[in-house]
């Protein structure tokens, strides 16, 4: 992925190949351009509770960006998280099998 740092927090501002799945160091996943776009989340464990991920689908895009869920995992109790143009989303890790929309 490319991307650069903001308060050592990596955005990625140029749109990796789809499907991404995110990784460790990824705090903010930004969509810009005009494709649609999978970002695939890491499994939930105890290890990770409190992991915060910043999602926006940029205005004026078009597709959607998709957030899914690793295996029996869910957002909000859903398989995944649909975002069109112009919406961004905040989640949060329980680290028990959930990510919570704040």
């Amino acid at each position: 992925s490319s991307g650069w740092q903001l308060l050592q927090r990596k955005i990625i501002n140029e749109n990796p190949s789809s499907p991404y799945t995110i990784l460790a160091g990824d705090d903010f996943l930004y969509k810009s351009g005009n494709s649609a776009i999978t970002f695939n989340l890491p499994a939930l464990a105890a290890s990770n509770r409190g992991r915060l991920l910043l999602f926006k689908n940029k205005a004026g895009t078009s597709n959607n960006l998709t957030i899914s869920p690793n295996g029996g995992d869910t957002i909000d109790g859903a398989a995944s998280l649909v975002l069109t143009p112009g919406q961004s989303a905040r989640l949060y890790s329980s680290g028990s099998g959930e990510w919570v929309v704040m």
